[in-house]
């Protein structure tokens, strides 16, 4: 079963730092920690079922470490900013095509031009669009 097919796997609540901390946890050979609060042991029922599957696909193997919890909440920090980073970037060139198709403005400047063939300057034409289309940085 992959936990993104899953129909009761919320993201939300796992892309969190805490959550990657402890899956870094889960690869190091260390003692487990009695005593966690729920929310850490529903991190860990979760981690649990599917480490195998995730480390046969790395190829990871469990290994020795000095201080695992100080490393695992660098490392969690780490992945949670890479994986906002990467959303906000990318957010914007997922969209883009989407308002461009709702908004048609493609079809709508092309209409533009053709209207106004023949009886205005290239100028003229140019001032048209953007005072109709805005600056959208796209057509």
């Amino acid at each position: 079963m992959r936990l993104a097919t899953h129909k009761q796997f919320d993201p939300s609540v796992y892309l969190e730092k805490r959550f990657f901390g402890e899956v870094f946890l889960h690869l190091t050979k260390r003692k487990a920690r009695p005593n966690v609060k729920a929310e850490v042991q529903e991190h860990k029922r979760t981690i649990r079922k599917q480490l195998g599957a995730y480390k046969e696909a790395t190829g990871i193997t469990e290994f020795d470490m000095a201080n695992p919890k100080q490393t695992a909440q660098f490392e969690a920090a780490r992945i949670y900013t890479a994986y906002v980073d990467n959303i906000q970037t990318r957010f914007g060139h997922y969209l883009r095509p989407v308002v461009t198709a709702l908004l048609k403005t493609r079809e709508r400047k092309r209409d533009l031009e053709e209207a106004m063939k023949g009886r205005t300057t290239d100028e003229v034409k140019k001032k048209r669009i953007k005072t109709e289309f805005g600056n959208l940085g796209w057509s």
